[in-house]
């Protein structure tokens, strides 16, 4: 009985840790999806989409994604239903993409020039 519960610990945890990860790697797809999208908003506004209005700093939340939804994807994406929530920093010129988890302190940058930044984050 100590053998698998000790296996089942290590199995736990080894699954966790699994899912974390792929949480991340989807919300790193996401940031890559958005950076298509920015292309094609910038194409047809003549600027950058961004959340954070004219201060230049982004806090990823809630109302932030589904702003990104709306704006950049027209609501046929899912990011609410991810463990990361979403912003947009802008200018003239580059932008630069977050996503910050839900409830970690692992944070994801992406900019317009395609460099991942990653904070807090395992692995």
């Amino acid at each position: 009985v100590a053998l698998i519960g000790i296996l089942s610990t290590i199995g736990i945890v080894a699954f966790s840790g699994y899912t974390e990860s792929s949480a991340q790697k989807a919300a790193e797809n996401s940031l890559g999806a958005m950076r298509l999208a920015q292309q094609e908003y910038k194409s047809n506004n003549g600027t950058f989409y961004q959340t954070s209005g004219t201060t230049g700093v982004c806090t990823p939340t809630t109302t932030t994604t589904a702003n990104i939804v709306t704006n950049l994807f027209g609501e046929t994406d899912n990011l609410k239903e991810q463990r990361y929530y979403f912003c947009i920093t802008a200018t003239a010129a580059d932008y630069t993409l977050t996503a910050k988890h839900t409830s970690k302190t692992c944070q994801i940058t992406l900019t317009n020039l395609n460099i991942y930044n990653r904070t807090g984050c395992d692995g």
